[in-house]
C-alpha cells in the first residue's frame, strides 16, 4: 500500500490506489498480505474486490511493526 498506514492499538487502517498499469488484464481481487518486521514469511489477511482501496486490519500487535 501507498503511504503510511494509520494504526489505533490493535488495529490498522491500509489504504492504496486503483491498480493503474497491470500487463493488460483487469484486476479482480487483490490478496492482502501482512508480516512482523524480520519474519520471513507472509500471512495472508484476506481477499478483496479488485475495486476496493482500503481495509482495516484487526490483526496486529501494538508497537510491532508490521509490512503489508
Amino acid at each position: 500500500p501507498s503511504g503510511v498506514p494509520g494504526a489505533l492499538c490493535n488495529c490498522v487502517h491500509l489504504k492504496w490506489k486503483v491498480w493503474k498499469d497491470n500487463g493488460g488484464e483487469p484486476v479482480t481481487q487483490l490478496m492482502l498480505e501482512q508480516r512482523a518486521v524480520g519474519q520471513k514469511y507472509w500471512i495472508k489477511m484476506d481477499k478483496v474486490d479488485g475495486k476496493v482501496t482500503s481495509f482495516f486490519n484487526k490483526k496486529v500487535e501494538e508497537g510491532k511493526p508490521y509490512q503489508f
